[in-house]
């Protein structure tokens, strides 16, 4: 069983091995060059996600099995019942899904895109957010006050991979997926909403984020740092903000 072997880099080895091909063959199923795919045999660099459906693809494997997680494992994992932050992590997933990739998605901006994707959803049906998390003011952004707790969580049940990186000279903490979300947990409107608020933001920089989030009414109005922050404040935002129709706005 490929989870007895403790690293992906055993495991594609161990793949390798059993085929009989070389490490030029398995570069090529990667999609990457043979140096690259040695560096990665060899523990020195983590294969990206799509590297990896490239593996388990040809190989017939889940990717679960590649990521070392028996599907004994799997069925003790926290679930939507015994869980209470399951659909934030569900969400986190998704977001991650969607824009992981990118080099500029570190932890500081999925910070504000789960915050705006929850508060724009608030805001349009005033009745619930999509995670149901609290968020809290703190000095350079507002945070699910769930975040590092849920990021500890999914490490230890091998959901994400985390690891310190740079953008622009600046540190990141990036996390990477290892297991694909589960969408069920989503409305269709849930989940245009998430898409909406990656496709305005996920090209921009933390700092960017951080000045444009520290603007919007809730975040604002919130008077001391590490206090919630209400989604009724979303109500009042100002238009540059306001996700309503334009005459929901003028009523």
């Amino acid at each position: 069983m490929l989870s007895t072997f403790q690293t992906i880099a055993e495991r594609l080895k161990h793949l390798r091995t059993e085929a009989g091909i070389s490490q030029d063959d398995m570069a090529s199923i990667m999609g990457i060059s043979r140096m690259t795919y040695i560096a990665t045999e060899s523990g020195n660099r983590d294969p990206k996600r799509h590297e990896l459906e490239n593996i388990a693809r040809n190989f017939e494997v889940s990717m679960l099995a590649l990521n070392g997680i028996s599907e004994e494992v799997r069925t003790m994992q926290r679930t939507q019942e015994n869980d209470p932050n399951y659909r934030f992590k569900q969400a986190l997933l998704y977001i991650l899904s969607k824009c992981g990739q990118r080099p500029n998605i570190g932890k500081t901006i999925l910070n504000k895109l789960l915050y705006f994707s929850d508060f724009n959803f608030y805001e349009k049906n005033g009745e619930r957010s999509i995670t149901g998390t609290q968020y809290v003011k703190l000095p350079f952004w507002p945070v699910p006050s769930v975040m590092d707790g849920a990021i500890a969580e999914m490490i230890a049940d091998k959901q994400l991979h985390a690891f310190d990186s740079t953008f622009w000279e600046c540190p990141q903490k990036r996390l990477i997926p290892l297991v694909e979300p589960d969408l069920s947990s989503f409305s269709v409107a849930e989940a245009q909403e998430m898409d909406s608020v990656i496709g305005m933001f996920a090209d921009k920089t933390a700092n960017w984020m951080s000045e444009y989030s520290h603007e919007d009414t809730p975040y604002k109005a919130t008077k001391r740092i590490g206090d919630p922050i209400s989604y009724g404040l979303s109500f009042y935002r100002t238009p540059q903000y306001s996700v309503r129709p334009p005459e929901a706005y003028e009523n």
